[in-house]
């Protein structure tokens, strides 16, 4: 898979995945947000912007901060496979990745010359940093310091990445 990921990011496409639904406990990130190669991990939050306690805390096996970026991820309203017109109030970073994934659509369609190290940094440059602190530390890093192992660099910020 990396070799695979590794290639994208050569064509300046950028690779966003969940980071799990393993949390709270530190280090419990699902594949392929802990590999090793470059992409972009998100983790979830509420409309609160509080984390959402499912969504899983880095580091990554490699002791990366992970995930790099958190976005609404808790009782998302969503399509449903139940018919064509049905709905659900779903949860997961699953929830939470689109959001940046559409950022990251926006940035591309802003500058299409954009390298994937220009997006991602205005991505995490744009995040905010209004998550309440629950006074966690994983992989020695506070979590009201940024980036973190709980929220990465914050909250995606689809106004501040774009329009910068």
């Amino acid at each position: 898979m990396d070799d695979v990921i590794e290639t994208w990011v050569a064509g300046n496409i950028v690779p966003v995945f969940g980071n799990g639904n393993e949390g709270p406990t530190c280090g419990f990130l699902r594949s392929p947000a802990d590999s090793g190669v470059a992409l972009v991990a998100v983790g979830a939050i509420t409309i609160d912007e509080e984390i959402s306690y499912f969504s899983s805390f880095g580091p990554s096996y490699l002791g990366q901060i992970k995930p790099n970026i958190a976005a609404p991820g808790s009782e998302v309203r969503s399509a449903s496979k139940r018919a064509d017109d049905a709905y659900d109030t779903l949860s997961g970073t699953s929830m939470a990745t689109p959001h940046v994934a559409g950022v990251v659509a926006l940035l591309v369609s802003s500058n299409p010359d954009y390298t994937y190290e220009e997006i991602t940094k205005r991505l995490y440059s744009g995040a905010t940093h209004t998550i309440p602190s629950t006074k966690g530390n994983c992989g020695g890093i506070p979590e009201d310091t940024y980036p973190n192992n709980h929220v990465g660099h914050g909250r995606l910020s689809a106004s501040a990445s774009v329009l910068g």
